[in-house]
Protein backbone atom coordinates (compact mmCIF):
# COMPACT_ATOMS: atom_id res chain seq x y z
CA UNK A 1 0.00 0.00 0.00
CA UNK A 2 1.37 3.42 -0.95
CA UNK A 3 -0.24 6.52 0.47
CA UNK A 4 0.66 10.11 -0.31
CA UNK A 5 -0.32 13.19 1.66
CA UNK A 6 0.64 16.82 2.04
CA UNK A 7 3.26 17.48 4.72
CA UNK A 8 1.97 18.78 8.04
CA UNK A 9 3.64 19.92 11.23
CA UNK A 10 2.91 17.87 14.33
CA UNK A 11 3.81 18.21 17.98
CA UNK A 12 5.01 14.99 19.59
CA UNK A 13 4.31 14.77 23.30
CA UNK A 14 5.97 12.65 25.98
CA UNK A 15 4.81 9.16 26.81
CA UNK A 16 2.60 9.49 29.93
CA UNK A 17 4.01 8.16 33.20
CA UNK A 18 0.80 6.10 33.55
CA UNK A 19 2.18 3.85 30.77
CA UNK A 20 4.53 2.38 33.44
CA UNK A 21 7.19 1.42 30.92
CA UNK A 22 4.84 -0.86 28.95
CA UNK A 23 4.92 -1.15 25.16
CA UNK A 24 3.84 2.24 23.79
CA UNK A 25 0.65 1.72 21.81
CA UNK A 26 -1.03 5.00 20.79
CA UNK A 27 -4.25 4.12 18.93
CA UNK A 28 -7.81 5.13 18.19
CA UNK A 29 -9.19 1.80 19.40
CA UNK A 30 -7.86 -1.50 20.75
CA UNK A 31 -9.69 -4.70 21.56
CA UNK A 32 -8.72 -8.24 22.44
CA UNK A 33 -10.98 -11.24 21.94
CA UNK A 34 -10.81 -14.99 21.37
CA UNK A 35 -12.41 -17.87 19.49
CA UNK A 36 -12.29 -21.45 20.73
CA UNK A 37 -11.98 -24.38 18.30
CA UNK A 38 -15.67 -24.84 19.09
CA UNK A 39 -18.03 -22.86 21.30
CA UNK A 40 -16.58 -23.29 24.79
CA UNK A 41 -15.20 -26.83 24.37
CA UNK A 42 -15.37 -29.62 26.93
CA UNK A 43 -11.98 -29.88 28.66
CA UNK A 44 -10.64 -33.36 29.46
CA UNK A 45 -7.41 -34.18 31.25
CA UNK A 46 -4.60 -34.89 28.78
CA UNK A 47 -6.59 -33.74 25.72
CA UNK A 48 -5.61 -30.64 23.73
CA UNK A 49 -7.97 -27.68 23.27
CA UNK A 50 -7.21 -24.80 20.87
CA UNK A 51 -8.07 -21.13 21.21
CA UNK A 52 -7.22 -18.25 18.91
CA UNK A 53 -6.54 -14.91 20.61
CA UNK A 54 -6.87 -11.73 18.54
CA UNK A 55 -5.60 -8.22 19.19
CA UNK A 56 -7.24 -5.68 16.86
CA UNK A 57 -5.93 -2.10 16.92
CA UNK A 58 -7.06 0.90 14.88
CA UNK A 59 -4.45 3.53 14.05
CA UNK A 60 -1.21 1.51 13.97
CA UNK A 61 0.54 -0.83 11.56
CA UNK A 62 1.17 -4.45 12.48
CA UNK A 63 4.82 -3.89 13.43
CA UNK A 64 3.63 -1.57 16.22
CA UNK A 65 1.57 -4.29 17.93
CA UNK A 66 2.93 -5.46 21.30
CA UNK A 67 3.83 -8.99 22.27
CA UNK A 68 0.93 -10.67 24.03
CA UNK A 69 1.98 -12.43 27.22
CA UNK A 70 0.08 -15.53 28.29
CA UNK A 71 0.14 -15.87 32.10
CA UNK A 72 0.87 -19.34 33.47
CA UNK A 73 -2.13 -21.56 34.10
CA UNK A 74 -1.88 -23.83 37.14
CA UNK A 75 -2.83 -27.41 36.26
CA UNK A 76 -2.66 -26.80 32.52
CA UNK A 77 0.13 -26.56 29.98
CA UNK A 78 -0.21 -23.98 27.22
CA UNK A 79 1.61 -23.65 23.95
CA UNK A 80 1.17 -20.32 22.12
CA UNK A 81 2.22 -20.43 18.47
CA UNK A 82 4.07 -17.68 16.61
CA UNK A 83 1.77 -14.66 16.05
CA UNK A 84 0.34 -13.92 12.61
CA UNK A 85 -0.16 -10.20 11.90
CA UNK A 86 -1.71 -8.17 9.13
CA UNK A 87 -2.68 -4.55 8.43
CA UNK A 88 -5.28 -3.10 6.10
CA UNK A 89 -6.74 0.29 5.34
CA UNK A 90 -10.40 0.70 6.29
CA UNK A 91 -11.76 4.11 5.35
CA UNK A 92 -9.29 6.66 6.68
CA UNK A 93 -7.72 4.30 9.20
CA UNK A 94 -5.14 1.56 9.32
CA UNK A 95 -6.41 -1.49 11.21
CA UNK A 96 -3.94 -4.13 12.39
CA UNK A 97 -4.73 -7.58 13.73
CA UNK A 98 -2.52 -10.08 15.53
CA UNK A 99 -3.72 -13.68 15.83
CA UNK A 100 -2.10 -16.19 18.17
CA UNK A 101 -3.27 -19.79 18.25
CA UNK A 102 -2.78 -21.34 21.68
CA UNK A 103 -3.11 -25.00 22.61
CA UNK A 104 -4.07 -25.87 26.20
CA UNK A 105 -3.50 -29.35 27.65
CA UNK A 106 -5.04 -29.94 31.09
CA UNK A 107 -2.81 -32.01 33.37
CA UNK A 108 -5.54 -33.21 35.75
CA UNK A 109 -9.25 -33.01 36.30
CA UNK A 110 -10.81 -30.23 38.38
CA UNK A 111 -11.57 -26.53 38.14
CA UNK A 112 -8.96 -24.26 36.50
CA UNK A 113 -8.90 -20.54 35.76
CA UNK A 114 -7.27 -19.36 32.56
CA UNK A 115 -6.11 -15.86 33.59
CA UNK A 116 -7.12 -12.66 31.83
CA UNK A 117 -4.91 -11.24 29.13
CA UNK A 118 -4.51 -7.45 29.13
CA UNK A 119 -2.91 -4.98 26.74
CA UNK A 120 -2.30 -1.38 27.82
CA UNK A 121 -2.81 1.28 25.15
CA UNK A 122 -3.04 5.05 24.85
CA UNK A 123 -6.32 6.40 23.44
CA UNK A 124 -5.28 9.24 21.09
CA UNK A 125 -8.85 10.61 21.08
CA UNK A 126 -9.30 10.93 24.86
CA UNK A 127 -5.56 11.25 25.60
CA UNK A 128 -5.83 8.68 28.38
CA UNK A 129 -4.29 5.30 29.08
CA UNK A 130 -6.72 2.40 28.64
CA UNK A 131 -6.58 -1.37 28.89
CA UNK A 132 -7.99 -3.93 26.47
CA UNK A 133 -8.88 -7.06 28.45
CA UNK A 134 -9.70 -10.63 27.54
CA UNK A 135 -11.49 -11.80 30.70
CA UNK A 136 -10.38 -14.81 32.71
CA UNK A 137 -12.16 -18.08 31.90
CA UNK A 138 -13.02 -20.73 34.50
CA UNK A 139 -13.13 -24.24 33.06
CA UNK A 140 -14.10 -27.57 34.55
CA UNK A 141 -11.79 -30.35 33.45
CA UNK A 142 -13.19 -33.87 33.29
CA UNK A 143 -10.96 -36.93 33.64
CA UNK A 144 -9.57 -37.93 30.25
CA UNK A 145 -9.79 -41.35 28.64
CA UNK A 146 -6.11 -41.92 29.43
CA UNK A 147 -6.55 -41.18 33.13
CA UNK A 148 -5.09 -43.88 35.35
CA UNK A 149 -7.23 -44.66 38.38
CA UNK A 150 -5.49 -44.07 41.68
CA UNK A 151 -4.28 -47.34 43.14
CA UNK A 152 -4.42 -47.80 46.89
CA UNK A 153 -1.43 -49.57 48.37
CA UNK A 154 -1.56 -51.79 51.45
CA UNK A 155 -0.32 -49.94 54.54
CA UNK A 156 3.02 -51.81 54.59
CA UNK A 157 3.80 -50.52 51.07
CA UNK A 158 4.51 -47.03 49.83
CA UNK A 159 3.36 -45.69 46.45
CA UNK A 160 5.98 -44.83 43.82
CA UNK A 161 5.80 -41.46 42.08
CA UNK A 162 2.94 -41.01 39.59
CA UNK A 163 5.16 -41.74 36.59
CA UNK A 164 5.19 -45.39 37.68
CA UNK A 165 1.37 -45.52 37.42
CA UNK A 166 0.38 -46.73 40.85
CA UNK A 167 3.04 -49.43 41.40
CA UNK A 168 3.53 -50.13 45.10
CA UNK A 169 6.85 -50.93 46.73
CA UNK A 170 8.09 -52.05 50.12
CA UNK A 171 11.35 -51.22 51.86
CA UNK A 172 13.51 -54.30 52.41
CA UNK A 173 14.97 -54.94 55.86
CA UNK A 174 18.47 -53.58 56.46
CA UNK A 175 19.89 -57.08 56.75
CA UNK A 176 18.58 -59.90 54.64
CA UNK A 177 18.07 -63.20 56.42
CA UNK A 178 20.88 -65.66 55.77
CA UNK A 179 20.16 -68.82 53.86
Amino acid sequence: IVLKARPIDIKVGKIPAANNGNWWLPAKKAEIYSDWQQKMPAFKSGEAVSREVYLRVTGVIDTQLPEIRFPEVGGMKQYPEKPITRSEVKGDDVVSVMKIKTVYIPEKSGRVTIPEIAVNWYNVNTRKMEKAVLPAVVVNIAPGAAAVPEKRCPSRFKPLPLRFYGICWRRLPAALPSA
